[in-house]
């Protein structure tokens, strides 16, 4: 097989509602290094305006690039790493 894996993940809201930010943020640090070790292509969804704007500045830092959306265009910008 000759194609990239990639991995698609949508329910960070879902995680925030259910877990310490302190515990989605572990989690997801592990679940980083793994696909990074299989050299898969990771999306993460997350509407920061649905009251996370706090966690996402936290959850952000794991990721290299941000993409902002809405009804008409899609923006990319670098992550707001360390």
């Amino acid at each position: 097989m000759d194609g990239k894996i990639t991995f698609e993940f949508d329910i960070l809201s879902e995680l925030l509602d259910t877990f310490t930010l302190q515990n989605v943020f572990k989690f997801l640090h592990i679940l980083n290094s793994r696909l990074e070790k299989a050299d898969a292509l990771s999306h993460y969804y997350f509407d920061p305006s649905a009251g996370y704007e706090g966690s996402a500045n936290v959850i952000e830092q794991m990721f290299d690039l941000r993409i902002r959306a809405n009804e008409e265009t899609f923006v990319s910008e670098p992550s707001t790493q360390s």
